[in-house]
């Protein structure tokens, strides 16, 4: 169990680099201020250059083998990270505390990434304070860790 959960964080690792790059990507013209920068968080998420970006990153590093499920949000000045596990990989009655444990322990090498993660939005996005939060819950929505990060 705990080797497929350092291989899903891995996989997950991978998507959040990947679309720290797409904040930079896009070009497009909605959604933005006179700055160029986008007015909001969800505005950047909903742009028709970087939606698609960031949904075929989900589909390719979170297959429906996974055993994950993964959706990216905006909530005012967060971009929400929110990391489903399967009833496969999690069946009821699995014991969230170590599973909790494991992702808390593995959560501070990335901690950086995250990090530099708000740091790109405040570049892109019209906000104050960024923070990235990352939440993985169960199939059924229960919350199993949650940690927020701040540009550094």
């Amino acid at each position: 169990m705990k080797k497929n959960l350092v291989r899903i964080l891995a996989g997950v690792m991978a998507l959040v680099m990947v679309l720290s790059l797409a904040a930079c990507g896009g070009k497009p013209e909605g959604g933005k201020n006179a700055d160029g920068k986008y007015v909001s968080i969800q505005a950047f998420l909903e742009d028709p250059e970087v939606k698609p970006e960031i949904d075929a990153i989900i589909e390719t590093l979170l297959s429906s083998d996974s055993g994950m499920s993964a959706a990216v949000t905006g909530e005012g000045e967060k971009l929400v990270y929110t990391f489903t596990f399967s009833e496969e990989i999690l069946p009821e009655g699995t014991d969230l505390e170590t599973i909790k444990t494991a992702l808390e322990t593995n959560m501070g090498t990335v901690t950086s990434t995250f990090e530099g993660i708000a740091a790109e939005i405040a570049n892109v996005v019209d906000v104050k304070d960024p923070k990235v939060v990352v939440t993985y819950e169960t199939s059924g929505g229960e919350e199993i860790y949650s940690e927020e990060f701040s540009a550094k």
